[in-house]
C-alpha cells in the first residue's frame, strides 16, 4: 500500500511539473542564459491576400507591436515561388522573456485598435489560412542574445554611421544622415583638414 501511495504521488508530481511548460523543452548548454526570448512567426495568406495582409501590418500592425512591448527584428518574404513567394510572410520578434510575450500577445489581441483593424481589413475574407510560430533562445555564441538597452541600438547606429564616414576620408567634405529606428535624425559631416 505504501508503495502504490509513492508511486501515485510521484506520478502525481511529474503529471505537474509537465503540464506547467507544456512545450518547453529541455535547456541546451549552448542557450545563452541572458539571452532574449525571439519568437519567429510565418503567416500563410489566403490567395490574393498577401498584399492585404502586408498592408495590415505596414498600417496598423506594427505600431500595436511596439504599444505592447514586442521588439521587431524584421521582416522577410521568400524570393522563390517554390517556397511561398506568393502567400508566405516570415518575421522575427524579441521580448524580454517568454513571460512578457505570452502578456504582450494577449494586450495585443484584447486591444480594441487591433480588433478594429482586424475586422476592417477581413471584411472581405480572412487574410490568412494558417500562422506558425516558434519561440526560440539565442545560442551562446549569437550577438542577438542579450536584451538590449535603450542606448544600445543608437550607439549601434552611431558607430555605423562612423565607419560610413571613415570610408570617405578621400571627399573633402561629407554629410550622412540616418533615420535612428524611427527616433531621430543624425547628421555627421565631416571637412577633411589635410
Amino acid at each position: 500500500m505504501k508503495t502504490l501511495v509513492t508511486t501515485l504521488l510521484f506520478a502525481a508530481i511529474l503529471i505537474a511539473s509537465s503540464a506547467a511548460e507544456p512545450d518547453a523543452a529541455p535547456p541546451s548548454p549552448s542557450v545563452a542564459k541572458d539571452s532574449r526570448c525571439f519568437e519567429l512567426r510565418t503567416y500563410y495568406a489566403a490567395p490574393g491576400k498577401l498584399e492585404a495582409l502586408n498592408a495590415r501590418f505596414r498600417d496598423h500592425t506594427c505600431r500595436l507591436f511596439k504599444k505592447h512591448g514586442m521588439e521587431i527584428v524584421g521582416f522577410w518574404m521568400p524570393t522563390d515561388k517554390e517556397q511561398g513567394a506568393e502567400n508566405k510572410l516570415v518575421y522575427l520578434l524579441a521580448h524580454k522573456s517568454r513571460e512578457a510575450a505570452k502578456k504582450s500577445w494577449a494586450d495585443f489581441g484584447n486591444d480594441p485598435d487591433w480588433k478594429k483593424a482586424r475586422s476592417e481589413s477581413e471584411v472581405n475574407g480572412k487574410l490568412t489560412e494558417k500562422v506558425e510560430s516558434v519561440f526560440m533562445s539565442a545560442t551562446d555564441y549569437s550577438p542577438m542574445k542579450r536584451n538590449r538597452s535603450p542606448f544600445r541600438g543608437v550607439l549601434e547606429d552611431a558607430a555605423f554611421l562612423f565607419a560610413k564616414a571613415a570610408e570617405s576620408l578621400g571627399r573633402d567634405f561629407f554629410e550622412y544622415g540616418v533615420n535612428l529606428r524611427g527616433r531621430r535624425r543624425l547628421f555627421l559631416f565631416w571637412n577633411r583638414l589635410a
